[in-house]
Formats: structure tokens, sequence, C-alpha cells
């Protein structure tokens, strides 16, 4: 299984290939001081999954996309609220949204590992 890493983050952007999670816990780490997105994707046996959180003030859009079936699905963070959340210029679901820092951690460690996020984490 090979994995990139890219990342806009405040004012600098980037990319890797050639890294490890202490890479990625740096440019998540990035996060809760500004605003910004990290995207991991994992390639294995001509499949690609991507992982991806956008955040802003403490705010963490968490999503997880690859095909499924056939078709491209997404999953995400399943969590309450009514109300939006404006993350990047875009508005959010709340429900969608986390403020938990360890949970974006964690769901990034699982799929750096595995390549794959179970739907007890994001569905």
């Amino acid at each position: 299984m090979m994995h990139s890493l890219s990342w806009t983050l405040g004012k600098s952007n980037g990319s890797m290939k050639d890294f490890n999670f202490s890479d990625v816990l740096d440019k998540l780490s990035f996060l809760k001081k500004s605003c910004g997105t990290v995207t991991l994707r994992s390639y294995k046996n001509d499949e690609e999954f991507m992982l991806q959180v956008r955040a802003e003030n403490d705010n963490y859009l968490v999503t997880f996309g690859g095909v499924f079936d056939g078709d491209y699905d997404v999953m995400s963070y399943d969590g309450s609220g009514d109300g939006s959340i404006m993350i990047l210029g875009d508005l959010w679901p709340e429900a969608q949204v986390s403020k938990d820092f360890n949970f974006v951690e964690s769901v990034f460690k699982v799929f750096y590992k595995t390549g794959w996020v179970p739907k007890d984490m994001l569905n």
C-alpha cells in the first residue's frame, strides 16, 4: 500500500510521497492553530481512497471517499446539530462537523495503517 499526503495550511501548501505518520501528525497539528486542509490518499491494487479534513476555528470536517460497488461515495462524521458551520468559505451541516481534534487524529491513524476507515468512525 502506498500513500500520498497533501495540505493547504494557512498560506503554505505542498505534498509528499515519502513520509511517515509523524509527518501527518505535524500537518494535522497545524490545523489546531490555523485553518486549512490535510489530505491523505491510499493506493492499493489499482484502488484509491482519500481521507481529508477541512478545518477552521476548531471545527473539523472529516470526509473519506472512494469507489464502493462501482460508485464513488463519500462518508463523513455523523454527529448532532441542526445548524450550519462555515469552514473555509463553505457552509456545512453542523452534524457533519466535529470539534474533537483527537477524533481527527485517530481517524487519520487508522487510515494510514489500514488504507480504510470503518463505518463506526465515519458513515
